[in-house]
């Protein structure tokens, strides 16, 4: 019997923080949060103008207030008018604007300009929110409450994975015995075909892509070895990683299972975006790069994948699947750690977290504007991919227009290899 655990709540669930990063890309708002956290500034995040107020009636003690992306100076003043409603109108509200409008507005710029600007005007002394709503604040109890159990269940996992003690395998054994071969310098495309043979979904996804739009020639592969031929070695190999993290999808449960399908389906997309965007940059190593976008979630999955398999034995207590979300999220660096050393993954995994301030064409910068562009294109939950634009997230996360233009091109062949995690 493993002992009750208690846990205090992470900085962007405390009442006292220093700032509210409000803005729509939680790619963008997690890339802040981490830099300045390493600075020890206490962060939380809000999706927009209502988000931020609504949490503001929870009675937060409170810094400094600062929009980002393309509605920043919109969300800033819909927020100053809420708080001058309120009798707040000495809480600074910063807005991270490509048109600066106010004192109170910062022009867009590198991300470390950015963390310098926002903590040279950060007020010493906080304001605490006042009239809370106490139906906010029961409904934000119950909500701290299925939070407090998931992070009990990340302790779990930690103490399993020291002691051995896991579920199922850290990694499903296709995917292992995949990365093992791929890994062969000598492979060639008849072994890696007689590797495929045995396992049907595999098959099915390289014969589909060999036969869509971004292969298909004047008559369709009707071999693995045509197949294979055609799309190359590498591609493939990539391919084939994607729709094998598939299987970390386990239990009966409906919402779990669309959650772990919803994590690798966004992994995918990051991986594909993060590629492109190495081959913009004319990065020595591509399939790196894609590697790293690939496995940037590894942790998160890997929780939510244990958590299923130990449902299953009716080991644990049920879990809201926002809570187990958010805690997935919140500790993919933790994770991702463990899993590096345990599973031979990248070692960039470890360092995703200091994508922000990373140099330009880092893999871990990289990742992180993989993992906006891949938000940004399954944001509309259909099969039709929307053509990005250079809003002012994209320019805060430096993605360049040249970037933008070759993922829009692609975006056809994207959609067909998202098929497989519909």
């Amino acid at each position: 019997m493993r002992a009750t655990r208690t846990w205090l709540p992470p900085a962007n669930m405390t009442t006292e923080i220093d700032l509210l990063l409000v803005g729509s890309s939680a790619t963008v708002r997690r890339c802040l949060s981490a830099a300045f956290g390493a600075r020890a500034l206490r962060c939380r995040e809000a999706q927009d103008a209502l988000d931020a107020f609504t949490q503001l009636r929870l009675g937060v003690s409170l810094r400094q207030i600062v929009c980002l992306g393309p509605k920043a100076a919109a969300d800033a003043r819909s927020i100053r008018s809420s708080l001058a409603h309120e009798g707040l109108a000495d809480l600074p509200v910063l807005a991270v604007s490509d048109r600066p409008e106010t004192e109170q507005s910062i022009p867009l710029a590198p991300i470390a300009d950015i963390l310098e600007a926002v903590a040279n005007a950060l007020p010493s002394s906080p304001v605490t929110a006042v009239n809370r709503d106490e139906a906010l604040v029961a409904q934000h109890m119950d909500a701290m409450r299925e939070l407090n159990k998931a992070q009990a269940l990340f302790l779990d996992v930690v103490e399993r994975v020291e002691n051995d003690d896991l579920p199922g395998p850290m990694m499903p054994q296709l995917l292992k015995r995949l990365r093992t071969t791929l890994r062969d310098p000598d492979l060639s495309l008849h072994e890696l075909a007689e590797f495929i043979k045995p396992h049907q979904t595999l098959g099915a996804r390289v014969m589909a892509l060999a036969n869509s739009s971004l292969y298909c020639r004047a008559a369709p592969a009707t071999s693995l070895r045509q197949a294979l031929s055609r799309i190359g070695l590498e591609q493939t190999g990539r391919l084939l990683q994607a729709v094998a993290t598939l299987e970390y999808e386990v239990g009966s449960d409906p919402h779990l299972r669309g959650l772990i399908r919803r994590l690798l389906k966004a992994s995918y997309a990051t991986a594909l975006a993060t590629e492109r965007l190495a081959e913009d940059c004319l990065h020595p190593q591509p399939g790196d790069a894609y590697a790293a976008g690939l496995f940037h979630n590894i942790g998160s999955t890997f929780l939510v994948y244990t958590f299923a398999l130990l449902s299953e034995r009716a080991a644990v207590k049920p879990i809201a699947t926002s809570a187990l979300e958010a805690i997935a999220l919140a500790q993919r660096g933790s994770l991702n750690r463990l899993l590096v050393r345990a599973l031979e993954l990248p070692a960039t995994l470890t360092q995703l977290d200091a994508a922000a301030l990373a140099p330009a064409d880092s893999i871990e910068r990289l990742v992180a504007q993989g993992a906006w562009v891949a938000e940004r294109l399954l944001a509309s939950g259909s099969d039709s991919l929307r053509e990005l634009e250079l809003d002012a997230d994209a320019q805060l996360l430096a993605v360049p227009a040249s970037a933008i233009k070759l993922i829009n091109k692609s975006l056809p062949g994207i959609a067909e290899s998202l098929a497989a995690f519909r």
